[in-house]
């Protein structure tokens, strides 16, 4: 059975939305945020704190990227449909080969 995958198409415009660029710039600032705190900080106190910090904002972050997985899942289900179809059609190109 041929494998489907679950990615966007690669063909014609990809259209991120502001949204997914806003979280980006967001998470890319915290991190910046933290490698300065660590800079003023140095010390092994401030590298824990900045370490902790860390992985707050890596939570949030994949809390995020979860949730807007499943935004995706309820507000757009005929993009699962669309997998499956092309699922079955694969295995049924491959039965007419056969």
């Amino acid at each position: 059975m041929p494998a489907v995958s679950v990615l966007r198409p690669r063909s014609g415009v990809q259209a991120i939305a502001n949204v997914e660029v806003f979280f980006d710039l967001v998470y890319a600032f915290a991190v910046t945020q933290l490698s300065h705190y660590l800079l003023e900080h140095a010390t092994v106190e401030g590298a824990l704190q900045t370490a902790l910090l860390l992985a707050i904002v890596w939570l949030i972050w994949a809390s995020t990227a979860i949730a807007v997985l499943v935004v995706v899942l309820v507000v757009v289900p005929d993009r699962w449909h669309k997998i499956d179809d092309v699922a079955l059609e694969a295995r049924l190109v491959e039965a007419s080969r056969a």
